[in-house]
């Protein structure tokens, strides 16, 4: 519980965030041996209830994000990947992004898109776990945070530019020839300069490439590393996808209230109560 308040009173954080902390502090701390009591966790996630109610405290958060679409990814790898110096920046020209990162960038995004992909799995993948066959792609995504690991196939695109197929194999290519390992971490930083790393990218380098390139292909709303998540369930609802394949393909539970929560976003003016009603 101190934790909780802690969060909120210090940290000012919003109550969404908080919850999401409260996960991961507790399921890290039972990974590790310790024990958590079920009353502490529920007694947490009611206060947490609380400040939801609190507008204030609800605008701490930078909204949610919004779903992705194909055609929104085809913007983002096709934009001009040019960087104009920023106004405080002593940098006056404008600088291309190498195109290593850009390669890179293209295969997290469209395989994100494709695997309903959270940042810290992106970050797990290794290159063993993305098997190219005949069909596409069969993808292992690893178990993080506790959540079970699950096998995901990925078909061959109809463009491109957001075939993941194409993207991860010419990222793959491009980053052997760069000199990375075989059987290494499936994503890689690159510096400035093009210069490839050898760490794994963090989760959060993950999100930052699909924000960074929705910026650069100019799409206004904000974009995360979640919009690719929520995307796959908006194109696939209005696709006709049962509401099964879609939990299986981004590992939600059956009793996701984020899935169901997005589900409920997009479809809320299907066939709405009050449509054709005489009014």
């Amino acid at each position: 519980m101190s934790f909780t308040v802690w969060l909120d009173e210090v940290k000012e954080a919003a109550p969404n965030s908080i919850d999401r902390r409260i996960t991961g502090v507790t399921v890290t701390a039972r990974g590790l041996g310790a024990t958590v009591p079920k009353e502490a966790t529920l007694a947490a996630r009611q206060l947490v209830k609380t400040f939801r109610n609190d507008p204030k405290r609800m605008a701490r958060g930078r909204g949610e994000a919004v779903p992705i679409t194909p055609s929104d990814l085809r913007k983002m790898n096709t934009a001009d990947r040019t960087r104009a110096p920023k106004s405080e920046s002593r940098r006056q020209r404008t600088r291309a992004v190498p195109e290593l990162a850009r390669l890179r960038d293209r295969a997290i995004n469209t395989l994100r898109f494709a695997v309903a992909g959270r940042n810290e799995e992106m970050s797990a993948l290794d290159d063993p776990y993305i098997k190219l066959v005949s069909e596409g792609l069969e993808v292992h995504v690893p178990s993080v945070r506790g959540r079970p690991p699950r096998d995901v196939a990925v078909a061959s695109g109809e463009h491109p530019d957001t075939c993941p197929v194409r993207c991860w194999l010419a990222w793959q290519q491009a980053k052997l020839a760069a000199g990375a390992a075989p059987g290494g971490p499936a994503f890689l930083p690159v510096d400035q300069w093009g210069h490839l790393g050898t760490v794994r990218l963090a989760p959060d380098s993950c999100g930052r490439a699909m924000t960074r390139a929705a910026e650069q292909a100019g799409l206004e709303a904000r974009i995360t590393g979640y919009s690719g998540r929520r995307g796959v369930v908006t194109t696939g609802r209005k696709k006709g996808e049962r509401a099964e394949k879609l939990r299986a393909q981004g590992g939600w539970s059956a009793k996701s209230a984020v899935f169901w929560g997005y589900v409920d976003d997009d479809e809320k003016w299907e066939d709405a109560a009050t449509d054709g009603n005489g009014l």
